[in-house]
């Protein structure tokens, strides 16, 4: 078990998204916590995958839809649709990259 102290301003958005998602600040808390252990864990993963790949061949999007003979079934323009791509051809959500970045940081 832990205690935790925030800023009255910290305290006060958790009241309210807490309200929102009809938990107490407890449960919100918590799962909020947990939350961002899981994506600290993902991260580190991701970290280890990439250390792990150092030095092996890449392959782009375009070339492993090609390789599969998927190219009929998914295109550039069927992700674009979705919506805006970011750089590496994903949607892009920047208030997701901030909130992961704050929970790891």
């Amino acid at each position: 078990m832990i205690e935790l102290q925030l800023e009255p301003e910290a305290e006060a958005l958790l009241e309210r998204f807490a309200a929102q998602a009809g938990q107490t600040k407890a449960e919100f808390a918590r799962r909020a916590v947990l939350d961002c252990l899981e994506d600290r864990e993902d991260y580190e993963a991701g970290l280890a995958a990439l250390k792990e790949s150092e030095g092996k061949p890449t392959y782009s999007l375009e070339e492993v839809v090609k390789s599969l003979d998927l190219e009929g079934k998914f295109s550039r323009q069927s992700a674009k649709a979705i919506g805006e791509l970011g750089p590496n051809n994903a949607k892009a959500n920047p208030q997701v990259r901030e909130r992961k970045a704050s929970c790891i940081a």
